[in-house]
């Protein structure tokens, strides 16, 4: 009978056995077991036995703390080495170790504080309040990084004021003219803004300005003429700002008789005042009007010609006796006269039928008319009178007298010619502001010269005639005389003899007698403000408008004088220190140069050369304009 014979491939996992050739196999091979069959033959069985190897396999797992991983058969969340046991395809155990690390999440914080009204981002958004807000990013390692702040919202400091102000005054350097609110930002000490906010409120506190008008002005003749007269403004009483101050008078000179003129001064709010001058201008009642002026009567025969000033009688029953081509037109001239009687081509441009009502300069009288003694000047000689007092002066043909007097005032019984024909081209030459007081009589003859340098004189002359038809006027001037003074005779008779037609006489000043005579061909002219330069104490017949002080204040001289060509002026401040200009005039009252402007110290001798090289030669005035007057010194330039 045959045996049985069989094989069989039999497959294990390492690590396991099977039971062949007798015994457990673990190993790979080829395994021969004999067993008894049914027939009780042997039957072999061969076995071959496959050994097949176990799967393993490692893997490095990071995570982050926090987070879980499968591994050793469960979810892991700490560090650690897990194995897991699968069956593998062959169906063997496949063994999976993984080595699992647990990364740490990164985790910070910050303080941030931020100013009330200001925001920051933390939580994910714009944050404005106080709190603790978290953030949370990927870290470099792929976990997360939260970041923690905590957020401080910082008050924002604040005050509030008020104030008040006038409009037109200033806050803090600046105007506001209506309520303003200002805003101001500062830092305070923790960084954030300190906000003072101020409410200003504008009100007006200012009280209503008070105008103070002078009730009365009254123009004066020369200042028409010379068109020197303006109004001045009125004062304003007010603590604000005078924003306007007009008057209602259209312009142009004023009218003869009563103007009223309206002032307005409105301040910076629109608050206004007003006030009335009263503006007089009344020429005839003015003796600065008048060229002629007499008590009694003017008698002027024909071709008389008032170029500039006016024609008056002051007496009720009194005349102006005008005869023919006799002229009284110039600006701003007129007669006033009860009566006026003209003739053929006799001019007047405005006759008054009423006296001449003014109030007429104080006279001054010879205080010594039997002291000083007599002084007679010969045939083409010159002589120079320094003394105040003299008794009779009498000159001859030609003859020259410069009163030289350092006070300005010479007192004499008579000045005359000695004979009317042998007394012609006789000259009276003065200082500036002489006063002449005369007691009995004026008598010089044909072709003088009073006053050549047209300086301000006056001559006072006290004698008296006993009617109109007296033949002893108390002033007797020559014919084609040239006058240059203003002449004041209250009791007597001024007789001015004629000039020519080609050649008049010419009388330049203010002339008032009880009687006034004037021969044909006579020019008058009134000295007028606009011409010259000078005023002097005292003085009335106020030809300028240069007030002088006394020479107690300065020392003030001229040397050499007279001069060639150059001459030195000293002039010292006695009292205090003073601002001075030093000014040279002509004798028109025109200026030639100025000298020195400015400050100069009390006591000290200060000097400056005039050069008058290229000047004509003649007759200058050095002014020295102080704070306490004018003072003046006559030159005599004789290249």
């Amino acid at each position: 009978m045959p045996n049985a014979a069989s094989a069989q491939s039999i497959s294990i996992c390492d690590g396991e056995s099977f039971f062949a050739g007798g015994a457990m196999q673990n190993s790979s091979g080829t395994y021969t077991d004999t067993f008894t069959a049914a027939n009780g033959c042997d039957s072999v069985l061969t076995t071959n036995l496959t050994v097949l190897p176990n799967a393993a396999s490692a893997q490095s797992i990071s995570i982050c703390d926090g987070e879980s991983f499968f591994a050793g058969g469960t979810m892991q969340s700490s560090s650690g080495t897990y194995t897991d046991t699968f069956t593998a395809a062959n169906g063997c155990d496949s063994v999976l170790t993984t080595n699992l690390t647990v990364l740490p999440n990164a985790a910070s914080s910050q303080s941030i504080s931020i100013c009330d009204g200001e925001s920051f981002f933390a939580g994910g958004a714009m944050q404005n309040n106080s709190g603790t807000y978290t953030d949370t990013f990927t870290a470099a390692n792929g976990c997360d990084s939260v970041l923690t702040t905590n957020l401080t919202v910082l008050p924002v400091y604040s005050s509030s004021s008020d104030t008040t102000i006038c409009l037109g005054d200033p806050y803090q350097g600046e105007f506001y003219n209506s309520d303003t609110v200002l805003i101001d930002s500062l830092l305070s000490i923790d960084g954030c803004d300190s906000v003072i906010t101020t409410n200003v409120f504008v009100q007006q506190c200012c009280p209503v300005p008070i105008l103070l008008c002078e009730d009365t002005i009254e123009i004066e003749y020369n200042q028409v003429y010379c068109g020197t007269f303006n109004l001045s403004d009125p004062d304003v009483d007010s603590p604000c700002n005078i924003v306007s101050l007009t008057n209602d008078y259209p312009g142009g000179p004023f009218p003869e008789g009563t103007t009223t003129v309206t002032w307005i001064a409105t301040d910076l709010f629109g608050q206004s005042d007003t006030c009335q001058q009263t503006v007089v201008y009344q020429p005839s009642t003015l003796f600065s009007s008048y060229t002629l002026l007499a008590e009694e009567q003017v008698y002027l025969l024909p071709t008389n010609d008032v170029q500039r000033g006016a024609v008056g009688v002051m007496s009720p029953t009194g005349d102006a006796y005008l005869q023919n081509h006799t002229l009284v037109t110039g600006p701003g001239s007129f007669v006033a006269s009860p009566i006026i009687t003209t003739f053929p081509h006799t001019q007047v441009s405005n006759p008054i039928y009423s006296p001449a009502n003014v109030t007429l300069p104080d006279f001054e009288v010879n205080p010594v008319p039997n002291s000083g003694a007599d002084v007679t000047i010969r045939t083409n000689q010159t002589a120079v009178l320094t003394d105040t007092v003299y008794g009779r002066i009498r000159l001859f043909k030609g003859a020259t007298v410069i009163f030289d007097n350092p006070h300005g005032v010479v007192n004499a019984k008579e000045i005359r010619v000695n004979h009317k024909a042998a007394g012609a081209h006789t000259r009276l030459e003065f200082k500036q502001c002489t006063k002449v007081r005369v007691k009995e009589r004026v008598d010089l003859g044909p072709r003088c010269t009073i006053n050549p340098d047209s300086l301000n004189v006056i001559f006072y002359v006290e004698s008296a005639n006993t009617d109109a038809k007296d033949n002893q006027p108390a002033v007797d001037i020559g014919p084609r005389a040239v006058v240059y003074a203003d002449f004041y005779v209250p009791n007597g008779r001024f007789y001015a003899h004629p000039g020519t037609h080609v050649d008049p006489a010419r009388y330049n000043g203010t002339f008032i007698a009880k009687w006034i005579n004037g021969d044909p061909d006579i020019v008058w002219r009134r000295r007028a403000d606009c011409d010259y330069v000078y005023t002097c104490p005292g003085n009335q017949f106020k030809h300028t408008s240069i007030e002088e002080s006394t020479s107690e204040e300065v020392l003030f001289e001229s040397y050499p004088n007279p001069f060639e060509n150059t001459t030195t002026i000293k002039f010292v401040a006695l009292s205090a220190d003073d601002r001075v200009s030093l000014k040279v005039f002509d004798t028109s009252g025109k200026l030639v140069t100025s000298l020195f402007e400015g400050e100069i110290e009390a006591g000290q001798e200060n000097s400056v050369v005039f050069d008058a090289s290229s000047l004509a030669r003649g007759v200058y005035f050095t002014v020295l304009q102080t704070s306490k007057g004018s003072y003046y010194n006559k030159l005599v330039h004789i290249r």
